[in-house]
């Protein structure tokens, strides 16, 4: 696994546990993602960390027929508590926007695309 990405499994938790030990109310992880939504690659970053995996096979189908006898792999928007994190409007206007920076390439595109999805399969009720 290259070090970006495993650093990328603790950008959640340690904002969170950031969260958690300053001051009440003074805002300094909401400000600081608030800025970093500014740059196309922290986007990313933010994104990848709060889209997380859930595994699923069937048992059975229905009529008879035979379930998922092969995993499935189904994305999740992990966004519980995110508004102690950022500015969650801000968040997802900037994920609806087009990238800014020739940085992306079809991966980040498809990261962010595939979080979206999964926000908005959360939103309505179907995850």
């Amino acid at each position: 696994m290259q070090p970006q990405l495993t650093a990328l499994c603790y950008l959640r938790p340690l904002a969170f546990e950031w969260d958690r030990l300053q001051p009440d109310a003074a805002g300094e992880v909401i400000a600081y993602t608030t800025q970093a939504l500014e740059d196309d690659v922290k986007l990313y970053q933010r994104a990848s960390a709060f889209l997380g995996k859930s595994y699923s096979h069937g048992m059975g189908g229905f009529g008879g027929e035979p379930g998922d006898l092969v995993q499935r792999e189904n994305d999740r928007a992990q966004v519980n508590g995110i508004d102690r994190l950022l500015e969650v409007d801000e968040f997802r206007r900037r994920l609806s926007e087009p990238p800014r920076s020739d940085a992306f390439d079809e991966k980040h595109k498809s990261t962010i695309s595939r979080f979206l999805t999964a926000w908005g399969r959360r939103d309505a009720g179907e995850d």
